[in-house]
């Protein structure tokens, strides 16, 4: 086909300078015709090379290299959402919600409320309501207030660290920067930042308020009742990412991983409002979590001290007055066994306060049938909630969580734990997000990110024993890792749920919003990554094998053009000295016009 191509072009040629020679006089309007030709068909050649070019790239390169998204996917982390109502800048952080506003910056912390406000800075604590200063400090006799006004502050800017952390993608072990570190994220550098309003002129300066255990630190440690116990698994590798504990940081959920998590969750949210168990704008004296549970042992102790972090290690304690009950009552069948008529002696018991509150946790659950049962649990159990009971002088209450059994999703998986062809890799979202469809692909993508040096590896594996097989027309792995398409190939085939063996998604609502974050526990055994290869080798091959042909085909094209203007050179010189130089220019022209048009004639050939 090339050849005739060839024979046609040269036939052609040849006419047009036998009729150009014969037919004109004028070797000036010639040679000016043929530079006008030279220009058009210059600027059709070029033209005809972008199109040809885009049209082989298109043909020929990956599905990835032109989606939206990228390999190796960019880190989220660094980006940030505008929330409306957060401002994010190097000065600090501003929330606002109509009339109410948090102020967190290196002078101080500053909340607003209505014609409210309350400044914790060095000087102590500053309470302004209706233009009126008061100061809390040692000397007021008002040690009380002052800890509780302190620790209602803390908990709030605890709250919006976490949440702009949370927003950010900032790790945990970095609370200072959401704060006051000199970077920003990005999107909000530069932010303005209102100052913390200073203790008035007429107040003299108040020495610092002591936070007492009822005021946690504004940027206190992670709470240790959530920390994997004896025979939980820690993540040792199999973990992505770092997942936002909403019941740590104040957030409310509609499902939480593991019972330990929602227990502890329900037991922050119980503690911002006491209505129905004690009368109007009380706080409780004393708390009594109840020892009776169904729940184990751990998860009683994990909400105890939870509460304690809340309240004060003072106020909350461990209910033992069942036991005083099974001892009063086998003091009692003692003494009519021995016919003694003596009174029993029972336990003392807590004398009643008014503002005592007793607390019973409770959980319902259900047995788990999954086909993947997570080895880190000792209880096969499939929630569904756990319950929180408060008793108090003005009435009760009950208050409920929804929970799974996946504290994979929280702890990960240790792998060096594993069984051989039951490995696994959990894979979450990097960020909380304003969509669940957002969440899902977020895990996806870290999924997949994870799995391609796997399956480039079992690629690897496989290509070699194809060679050693046939070494034929083989194209080798080696010489091009293709990354972009098997990160894209992996990431389609988690979308259709293939190697994954669990998911989780918990929904959060919050002032702004609702936001998600979501998890997978993906199948990342040899079995499963030799599956994976085995699909995407053919493709692979064949994508390579077509690089290859188009590669080669741009070599004939080449070597085609220099053949023909060889040819036409040949043809230039024979007709040249046949015409003894009197059309050397035109000739010339002719030359450059036929090449030309014969590297227009090959870019078009397909």
């Amino acid at each position: 086909m090339v050849v005739s191509w060839f024979a046609i072009l040269l036939l052609v040629g040849l006419i047009g300078l036998v009729a150009l020679i014969l037919g004109n006089r004028n070797a000036r309007r010639v040679l000016a015709g043929l530079v006008i030709g030279v220009v058009v068909i210059f600027v059709l050649a070029l033209l005809a090379l972008v199109v040809v070019r885009t049209g082989v790239g298109h043909r020929t390169s990956s599905p990835s290299l032109s989606s939206r998204y990228q390999y190796p996917p960019e880190d989220e982390a660094t980006e940030s959402h505008a929330v409306p109502g957060v401002t994010v800048g190097s000065n600090g952080v501003v929330v606002r919600e109509v009339s109410s506003s948090i102020v967190v910056n290196r002078n101080g912390v500053s909340v607003t409320d209505g014609g409210q406000a309350i400044n914790v800075s060095r000087n102590g604590v500053v309470v302004q309501q209706n233009g009126a200063d008061r100061s809390l400090s040692p000397s007021t006799a008002d040690r009380d207030q002052a800890a509780r006004e302190v620790a209602r502050v803390a908990e709030e800017v605890r709250a919006v660290a976490d949440e702009v952390r949370a927003m950010s993608g900032r790790s945990a072990s970095q609370p200072a920067q959401a704060l006051a570190g000199p970077a920003s994220p990005r999107g909000y550098a530069g932010a303005s930042m209102p100052p913390v309003a200073p203790v008035s002129p007429a107040t003299p300066p108040a020495p610092v308020v002591p936070v007492s255990p009822a005021a946690p630190g504004l940027l206190e440690a992670p709470d240790p009742a959530l920390a994997p116990q004896p025979g939980e698994a820690a993540a040792t590798g199999s973990v992505t990412d770092e997942w936002i504990d909403a019941g740590q940081v104040d957030f409310e959920a509609d499902v939480y991983p593991s019972e330990r998590s929602a227990a502890v969750a329900l037991a922050r949210q119980i503690t911002k409002s006491w209505d129905g168990v004690l009368p109007p704008d009380q706080e409780p004296d004393k708390v009594l979590v109840d020892e009776q549970s169904n729940l184990e042992p751990a998860i009683v102790q994990a909400v105890l001290q939870t509460l304690q972090r809340k309240l004060g290690d003072g106020r909350v304690e461990m209910d033992y007055s069942h036991r005083g009950q099974q001892i009063e009552v086998m003091q009692e069948v003692i003494r009519q066994m021995h016919g003694s008529d003596a009174p029993a002696t029972a336990p003392a018991k807590v004398e009643a306060d008014s503002a005592a509150v007793r607390l019973t946790i409770s959980g319902d659950f259900h047995e788990d049938s999954s086909r993947f049962r997570p080895t880190m649990s000792r209880k096969m159990k499939r929630g569904n909630t756990v319950e929180v009971t408060l008793a108090g002088p003005a009435g009760k209450r009950t208050r409920s969580v929804s929970f799974v059994n996946k504290p994979w999703v929280e702890y990960g998986i240790d792998r060096a734990s594993q069984s051989p062809g039951q490995e696994r890799l959990v894979a979450r979202s990097k960020r909380l997000c304003p969509t669940q469809s957002e969440a899902e692909q977020q895990a996806i993508a870290e999924a997949a990110k994870n799995l391609v040096p796997l399956v480039r590896t079992a690629l690897e594996r496989l290509e070699s024993s194809r060679v050693s097989q046939s070494s034929r027309g083989v194209v080798s792995l080696r010489q091009h890792r293709p990354d972009p398409e098997l990160y894209e190939k992996i990431r389609a085939e988690l979308n259709r749920g293939t190697g994954v063996d669990d998911q989780f998604t918990q929904h959060i609502r919050r002032p702004y919003g609702d936001v998600w974050q979501h998890a997978l526990l993906v199948n990342a055994s040899d079995a499963q990554i030799t599956a994976h290869a085995a699909a995407f080798l053919p493709s692979i091959v064949q994508a390579q094998r077509t690089q290859a042909l188009v590669r080669e085909s741009w070599l004939i094209r080449a070597a085609s053009l220099i053949l023909l203007t060889v040819l036409i050179t040949v043809v230039y010189g024979f007709l040249n000295a046949a015409t003894r130089g009197y059309y050397t220019w035109m000739l010339r022209g002719s030359m450059v016009l036929l090449v030309l048009a014969g590297a227009v004639v090959l870019l078009l050939m397909v």
